[in-house]
């Protein structure tokens, strides 16, 4: 495996053009989409001479974001998520630690950074990936300088201690731990994810990067459906969801409501992997039973 996790991206976007790689409520993404737009970015960090340097990604969770993390990796930065709905004085904490060369967001969203103390850069979403241009031969000679060991993204804890700490991740643990998922779970092009981890949540990178590895592909569902659970269910059968990787507390509110009586999913769902949590024997049992072909595996994530 190449020093740098896009390689993949590369790879899958040549078999698989034309397939969906990731969706949300409102939009989706071709692998061969995701590919050029996430080079448009890479495009125009690398104009702005920027390498190995932090990049914030402030976007509401969605496609968007994802191709923002692959802009930042084809130009051999690190992004960081920060979520939209996160308290200003979280957000002013983050800033200080990471101290980012630019904020990735919307023209919309842009607006919010007033109330922040930030007065650096900021690359619209928007604009760069419907208008910008695409230089390969420099996003190349970028990435060829890259190593292994280079930080690919950093994420912040939920800070217990009121100050909010970084963890810091390079393509080679996200390549090794992502190897070891898709072959142990023999995860392919056939299979599809179900999403329910927030992106500055560790977990979420089993099914960014599984994805994008195999060609699967990952619907990343709506929040307010986890206090749903039959619609839930509904949503996983709808989308022929395989694969799911949940805390346990998301798994036990399906269990809890019996959620099983109203839909059946024991010709769709097939691994049901969980971590984070605790997972109470009872609520498991709930859904061996309902789902007794099922693959179960508790799991940690790759930090």
């Amino acid at each position: 495996m190449k020093a740098n996790v896009t390689y993949w991206l590369d790879r899958t976007a040549e078999l698989y053009p034309n397939k969906t790689a990731f969706a949300d409520a409102k939009k989706s993404v071709t692998f061969d989409q995701m590919r050029k737009q996430a080079l448009r970015i890479a495009t125009e960090l690398t104009r702005r001479n920027l390498f190995k340097k932090p990049v914030a990604v402030f976007l509401e969770k969605g496609v968007d974001v994802l191709v923002s993390f692959m802009g930042a990796a084809y130009s051999v930065n690190f992004y960081s998520p920060i979520d939209v709905d996160m308290p200003a004085s979280r957000v002013n904490k983050i800033l200080e630690v990471l101290e980012p060369e630019v904020v990735i967001t919307t023209g919309e969203l842009q607006g919010v950074f007033a109330e922040y103390n930030y007065s650096g850069e900021f690359l619209l979403f928007e604009d760069v990936t419907t208008s910008g241009e695409i230089d390969e031969a420099a996003v190349e000679l970028a990435r060829r300088k890259g190593i292994d060991t280079d930080l690919l993204y950093v994420l912040f804890t939920s800070g217990s201690t009121g100050i909010p700490k970084g963890v810091t991740i390079n393509h080679r643990a996200v390549i090794d731990y992502t190897d070891w998922v898709t072959e142990t779970f023999q995860i392919t092009e056939e299979d599809s994810f179900g999403n329910q981890a927030p992106f500055y949540f560790d977990n979420s990178i089993l099914d960014i990067y599984s994805t994008i590895k195999t060609g699967a592909t990952c619907y990343i569902i709506p929040k307010e459906l986890f206090a749903q659970p039959v619609p839930l269910l509904e949503y996983l059968k709808d989308h022929r969801i395989n694969t799911i990787f949940w805390v346990p507390s998301a798994l036990i509110v399906v269990a809890k409501l019996r959620a099983f009586k109203n839909v059946d999913l024991t010709d769709t769902l097939k691994r049901v992997l969980f971590c984070g949590e605790v997972m109470p024997n009872k609520q498991l049992n709930a859904w061996r039973k309902a789902l007794p072909d099922a693959l179960y595996a508790n799991l940690y994530g790759p930090t």
